[in-house]
């Protein structure tokens, strides 16, 4: 089944995220979540480990004492039975989470949140080709093992300091929900080389 929290303390005020995107593909679960302004999730846990790319908006995550402030092409690894809470901000925030099977679980043993981070490419691949109607299993498998070998090799930058252009595609990516958008195109948008946006 499609089981996401394992344990839950206390309760979420407001409504429950709304999912425009959720579907499997073998063992992998991608799922868009829109959260309301303002909304508040208590502290609970996720049975998966999972990788979440923040698409717009600005939320906070708590966790193990620590309080993190993540806005657009922030992104969190969140190994299974991770305890944590979020608080969102004004505007709201528009994430993508991809669920990944027990088998790629034992690279993934510590809550680690990425800011700017070239490992927010195979996530934003992923839901372009979703968009355009070319998702497949063997393109989240590809992209999994390319956001692996990016987050064993990444370099923190700042929080919210991703390159203006960069964020401005993330925000083309969440503004054209129903209308699909390639590298090419939003590569012509910001005035850079497709292979630029695809190495971002």
């Amino acid at each position: 089944g499609n089981t996401d929290l394992g344990t839950r303390r206390g309760r979420v005020t407001d409504a429950q995220p709304l999912t425009p995107l959720d579907v499997e593909l073998g063992p992998f679960r991608l799922r868009e979540q829109l959260y309301l302004a303002s909304q508040e999730q208590a502290e609970h846990c996720h049975e998966r480990s999972s990788v979440t790319l923040v698409l717009s908006g600005v939320l906070h995550e708590r966790s193990a004492g620590r309080r993190v402030r993540a806005g657009a092409l922030s992104l969190v690894v969140k190994p299974a039975g991770t305890l944590h809470e979020n608080s969102i901000e004004a505007e709201g925030a528009h994430t993508l989470q991809l669920s990944l099977p027990p088998s790629l679980e034992h690279g993934l043993d510590e809550w680690r949140w990425l800011h700017g981070s070239a490992a927010a490419r195979p996530l934003m691949q992923v839901l372009v080709e979703h968009r355009a109607g070319a998702l497949k299993r063997r393109t989240i498998e590809r992209s999994t093992q390319e956001l692996f070998g990016l987050l064993a090799a990444a370099c923190d930058r700042e929080p919210l300091d991703a390159p203006a252009w960069l964020q401005r595609v993330a925000q083309s990516i969440d503004g054209n929900y129903h209308s699909p958008l390639g590298v090419p195109a939003l590569a012509a948008r910001e005035g850079v080389h497709p292979v630029s946006l695809a190495r971002a």
